[in-house]
């Protein structure tokens, strides 16, 4: 369901969907450059049930992957770059994934070589997956913080994000005049499932935050605290 919803809300009213320090981007625009993500996903190999690992600096970029990821059907598995390559490691091993995006650690390809936010007039066919079934599949996996033994990753499937997103809204009272703010790192739950979905919406318009506030950031000298 997530993989058509930008299309669906662009058909709907054209408008600003995310603004991002200077940068906004209407619906129309996220889904021709998640689009442009999608084709680099299966030109790079990942296919329907497949788990892509990320660290992206780019908040925006992070957004674009997450819908590139759900039109080709895998599954999305951000990470604490604060965590360091040890925790990478293990993820990788957890998950076995068939690509990691990495804009911190040099241990996969870039986001800028799968991510172009200035794509356009880009198409892609995907299956649409409406059935209460598919909607059950795994869109992410999330990982513990580990604090009382290994960290554990937590399926979360399509319809839990689908639900949050329309329970967001009814509880806040949102409406197309209103903007969201994330001030989450988008590997977190409360980011990502702010950011995204809402962003999204079939019926209401949102905005994630503005550059620094939702930019995970791994440029202090000790990233371990």
């Amino acid at each position: 369901m997530l993989e058509g919803v930008l299309a669906y809300r662009a058909r709907i009213a054209d408008s600003i969907a995310i603004e991002q320090s200077s940068r906004s981007f209407t619906f129309s625009e996220l889904e021709a450059a998640s689009n442009y993500v999608a084709r680099r996903l299966l030109e790079m190999g990942v296919r329907r049930g497949d788990r892509v690992v990320t660290l992206i600096r780019d908040p925006l970029s992070h957004v674009l992957t997450f819908f590139g990821v759900r039109k080709v059907g895998a599954v999305l598995v951000p990470i604490n770059p604060r965590l360091g390559r040890s925790f990478l490691d293990f993820v990788v091993k957890d998950v076995s994934p068939v690509l990691v995006i990495d804009d911190y650690l040099a241990s996969g390809v870039k986001s800028e070589d799968i991510v172009r936010p200035d794509a356009r007039d880009y198409s892609f066919t995907y299956e649409e997956r409406l059935s209460l079934d598919e909607t059950k599949e795994p869109a992410m996996i999330l990982y513990t913080g580990g604090t009382t033994g290994l960290p554990k990753g937590a399926i979360i499937p399509e319809s839990a994000i689908i639900w949050n997103s329309i329970i967001t809204i009814l509880s806040w009272g949102l409406t197309s005049r209103d903007c969201t703010v994330v001030s989450l790192p988008l590997y977190h739950t409360g980011g990502v499932e702010r950011a995204a979905p809402p962003a999204a919406s079939r019926w209401r318009q949102s905005r994630p935050a503005r550059g620094r506030q939702v930019r995970p950031r791994l440029d202090h000298k000790d990233a371990s605290r």
